[in-house]
């Protein structure tokens, strides 16, 4: 199975802190959620590409969504044939991953958020299908949904204020509301600084204020999932977003990279299994 194995490749080489290819995945649905991840991260590599053009990343992602939405194979690139057959097949709705692709398209023409409830309006295409996808190819169909959104969301949000920095020197895209820069006097450049400002530092707070509000929402998912791996899988994810959240709380995005080393997550593992009981 070579497209398989090259998937596999591609999630070792991520740079996320949460499990996205883990063996914790129910068997029977772990090759479907890899084929969903890999259609997800290269539709996402394709926006974020520093040597295409707006107007052909537009027209590449344009012709994805038609590849999925009619399942025409003959037109889709390699990597996202694998989960449009999924899709043809069946095992999950093409509505998720053209979700995504409308928020891949945004990133592509929207670099700002006035408010944070436009930035969950764009987590809500960037974030909820990847939850979406998952419970439907476990089959988990008593889910409690609002809760595994809210854990796609924080996880996005997390991402984002941790890749602050980098993603306004790299991309010039900012996903910190424009309406808590102007309120905390925060400007748009402190973000390619060394260093937070103090005035940043007030635009983080409201953040993850916001932040921990969508943890608490969160925490009732796991006591919903019936099956006992995905149930430690989530268990273990919302623990490294309780990480990332505290670490964030307690550090500088600007002045250094805020990760979940891999020698750390035995401890958050501890912390889901005991979250189980």
């Amino acid at each position: 199975m070579p497209v398989y194995r090259h998937i596999q490749a591609l999630v070792k080489r991520s740079t996320d802190n949460f499990p996205v290819g883990s063996l914790l995945f129910p068997r029977h649905a772990r090759k479907e959620i890899l084929h969903f991840y890999a259609f997800a991260r290269n539709a996402d590599n394709i926006a974020d590409h520093e040597h295409i053009q707006p107007e052909e990343k537009l027209r590449l992602l344009e012709n994805l969504r038609i590849a999925l939405g009619s399942g025409n194979l003959r037109i889709a690139p390699d990597w996202a044939k694998a989960h449009i057959a999924d899709v043809d097949k069946g095992k999950t709705s093409a509505k998720h991953g053209l979700a995504l692709i409308s928020a891949f398209m945004q990133d592509v023409r929207q670099s700002r958020y006035v408010t944070y409830d436009d930035l969950v309006d764009y987590s809500q295409r960037s974030a909820v299908p990847v939850g979406r996808v998952v419970l439907e190819l476990c089959g988990e169909k008593n889910a409690n949904l609002p809760a595994a959104d809210a854990l796609c969301i924080v996880l996005q949000l997390l991402n984002h204020l941790r890749d602050c920095g980098k993603d306004y020197r790299e991309l010039n895209r900012i996903y910190l509301p424009s309406s808590w820069l102007y309120q905390c006097s925060a400007r748009e450049k402190d973000l390619g600084a060394d260093r937070s400002t103090d005035a940043l530092r007030g635009v983080y707070r409201l953040y993850l204020a916001e932040c921990a509000l969508l943890l608490a929402k969160a925490a009732p998912l796991i006591h919903s999932i019936q099956s006992p791996r995905l149930k430690m899988e989530l268990s273990l994810t919302f623990e490294l977003a309780m990480g990332l959240y505290q670490r964030l709380r307690d550090g500088d995005p600007l002045a250094e990279r805020i990760t979940l080393p891999v020698w750390s997550w035995p401890l958050y593992l501890f912390k889901g299994i005991r979250r189980l009981w």
